[in-house]
């Protein structure tokens, strides 16, 4: 199993929203050799910038999650407390395994 683009990863405007054939937004790489992501919110240009953003953010967030959570706060499955959500966030982050046939 692999992990993600490390990252920091960086998002650009790509457009000024009126060429349809490309993305409005692009998420990629710190060098901008890889593209994580392309943001297609055209009829809601600031939701599109803010989706940019958060998938942008997300090396760093879950850098910060694995940072504050330790195997101290282990509660029940059931536990919706904040270190639990936090775990769970984190779990959600992780590549499932890929199954070859």
């Amino acid at each position: 199993m692999t992990g993600h683009t490390p990252g920091p990863w960086d998002w650009d405007q790509g457009d000024d929203g009126t060429d349809y054939s490309h993305p409005y937004c692009t998420v990629t790489s710190e060098d901008g050799d890889l593209i994580i992501a392309e943001v297609n919110d055209r009829f809601d240009r600031e939701i599109g910038a803010a989706n940019a953003h958060l998938i942008a953010a997300a090396p760093k967030l879950l850098a910060a999650l694995n940072a504050l959570v330790s195997p101290q706060h282990a509660h029940s499955q059931d536990c919706t407390c904040p270190w639990c959500g936090a775990r769970a966030a984190i779990a959600a982050a992780q590549p499932a395994e890929v199954q070859h046939e």
